[in-house]
């Protein structure tokens, strides 16, 4: 994830407007989009800026994205940095009626940091408020979580997670509030990966939560992911959480995997998957995604 800087413009005699991707975000962008473009001519965006050096026409780098706010449906859009003279230039095309477009129009000339998220097939680009700074609202955001997490582990004196986990568990922290909230008692593993129930612990079962109702008997386990981006993003299962999944689809033992797709602590769906419905996984690992959506919304 990082900021970058885009302009709200006007090409093409004023017929079509979108984002400017300007030349230093372009460069920064470089250090994320180690991912190859959509028609997999580049294997990333420095493979297509050293490109730039040697001269002639070269065909552009280009992502499929998901563009969301606060408030408005997510819009599918196309993040394009082609050769410009000896350098390149980037842009989104705003799609026409779209509140997209409406934001460019209200804002053309205006320059702001949108936050941008990389996935394995389809990013994520986050339109801000123009009327807050959305630097200092991510940093915020990113206090109140680590916050929460280490005032969580000081009062079960645990230690604190490295800070790339921390996120992970504050999902879980939340996953464990709205199912006390519903009347359920969770029993949250962290940071033990077995099971505090005795008579759970020996089907070594691999989640976070251990659902029970209010008299102690099991409900079902629940395993806690978080994706920053856009719903319907792949998101890892480890071998052993794969295993247990396909273990308790054998003993027809409830089995749910909880994906919040978020941004920061802003929740953009909350997703709920069953042991019953099937997913798929990439050759190269266990990255997951249900076939409805291929990973690729």
């Amino acid at each position: 994830m990082m900021f970058i800087k885009m302009g709200c413009k006007e090409w093409t005699w004023g017929t079509q407007a979108g984002l400017r991707i300007y030349t230093n975000s372009i460069r920064r962008l470089g250090s994320i989009l180690d991912v190859p473009s959509k028609d997999m001519q580049w294997n990333s965006l420095n493979h297509f800026l050293s490109a730039l050096q040697g001269g002639g026409d070269i065909l552009p780098y280009s992502r499929n994205i998901f563009i969301i706010n606060d408030a408005e449906n997510p819009i599918s859009a196309t993040l394009t940095i082609a050769k410009h003279g000896r350098t390149s230039q980037g842009y989104i095309t705003a799609p026409l009626n779209t509140w997209l477009k409406e934001f460019v129009d209200m804002n053309l000339d205006q320059n702001f940091n949108f936050e941008y998220l990389v996935a394995p097939d389809r990013d994520t680009l986050v339109v801000p408020d123009p009327t807050i700074n959305p630097i200092n609202e991510r940093r915020i955001d990113n206090n109140e979580i680590q916050q929460r997490v280490r005032s969580f582990c000081l009062n079960r004196h645990r230690s604190p997670p490295p800070k790339a986990r921390e996120i992970g568990l504050y999902f879980e922290l939340e996953e464990v509030k709205l199912q006390e909230n519903m009347g359920f008692c969770p029993s949250h593993r962290y940071p033990s990966v077995t099971s505090l129930i005795s008579s759970l612990r020996r089907h070594n079962i691999s989640c976070d939560i251990d659902l029970l109702d209010g008299k102690g008997n099991f409900i079902k386990y629940i395993e806690v992911k978080a994706v920053a981006g856009a719903p319907g993003a792949a998101f890892n299962l480890t071998i052993k959480e794969w295993v247990s999944r396909e273990k308790c689809q054998t003993n027809n033992w409830p089995y749910e995997i909880v994906v919040y797709y978020h941004v920061g602590r802003k929740v953009l769906e909350r997703r709920v998957i069953v042991e019953s419905e099937h997913l798929v996984s990439e050759p190269t690992g266990y990255w997951c995604y249900l076939p409805e959506t291929g990973g690729r919304i």
